[in-house]
């Protein structure tokens, strides 16, 4: 799963994978921006399946949370 989350941040984010670890946020990669942001989030819909509600797309601002959120959203009901 982390290695799928992180292949996705990669490609959008135009970062190699092994720069993405606990600590890469919106923060640390200037190029993360608002539009980086909303591209990050449709890739994660789409590779998982899943649909983001406006809170969890604004809090997903480092890798940290979005694989926390991910999880939360594969975990079966």
């Amino acid at each position: 799963m982390d290695n799928r989350i992180k292949e996705v941040m990669a490609i959008v984010l135009q970062i190699s994978e092994s720069e993405i670890n606990d600590k890469t946020s919106m923060k640390t990669l200037t190029h993360w921006d608002s539009i980086n942001h909303i591209s990050l989030i449709t890739a994660l819909e789409q590779e998982f399946a899943v649909r983001f509600n406006y809170n969890e797309m604004a809090a997903m601002v480092s890798y940290p949370i979005i694989r926390e959120t991910v999880l939360k959203k594969l975990k079966p009901a």
